[in-house]
């Protein structure tokens, strides 16, 4: 006998939508999906997407909600530690490995200019990132594990640029490189970089 296919919920469903989208973007670039590659990939028809997103907006809205919730989280998880610069890399490079196509979503121009709700929201993400990396800088160098002579905004601009361009560096080199190996790396340079001299 045929097992009957459970249907899932509306919350589910949407959830699976979105994770489907983070997936078809590492493979194809966000980009180039299409409504019809989610309908195949999730099974569903293309009206079965536009029940639970009422347009492809809304959908890449709804992308940009997970990833910023991601980012923020990497801000929070450096927020209680000792050296904030190697934390935030090896969180930001895990997130990374987890969900490849966000360096790709992070930086696509035809997506924001279509979207100017999910521009906004990784622009405010990002920037309240660097600010938990800048306050968490200056702590470090009031106690002597920064160099004090430099401005912990800037020191955290280049913490954080250095990091996604190392991330969308391993997405344009088709992940052929160790990710993390590589975040360690940078991590090493750059507290060696900021230790007080």
């Amino acid at each position: 006998m045929e097992k009957q296919r459970k249907r899932k919920s509306a919350a589910d469903r949407r959830a699976e939508i979105v994770d489907t989208v983070i997936e078809l973007s590492a493979a194809l670039g966000p980009d180039r999906v299409t409504t019809q590659h989610l309908a195949d990939a999730v099974g569903v028809t293309q009206p079965a997407i536009f029940r639970h997103f009422a347009t492809k907006t809304e959908i890449w809205e709804a992308v940009g909600a997970r990833i910023v919730n991601q980012i923020e989280t990497v801000a929070i998880d450096v927020a209680d530690c000792d050296e904030p610069v190697s934390t935030y890399i090896r969180e930001l490079t895990a997130l990374v490995r987890s969900y490849p196509a966000l360096p790709s979503i992070v930086t696509s121009r035809e997506l924001q200019a279509e979207s100017e709700g999910l521009r906004k929201a990784i622009v405010a993400a990002l920037d309240a990132c660097g600010t938990q990396i800048a306050r968490l800088i200056s702590k470090g160098q009031n106690n002597g594990t920064y160099r004090n002579d430099l401005e912990a905004a800037a020191i955290a601009r280049l913490v954080t640029s250095s990091c996604m361009g190392l991330c969308t560096a391993w997405v344009v080199a088709d992940h052929d490189f160790d990710l993390m190996e590589r975040g360690s790396e940078l991590a090493s340079t750059l507290e060696t970089t900021l230790a007080p001299c």
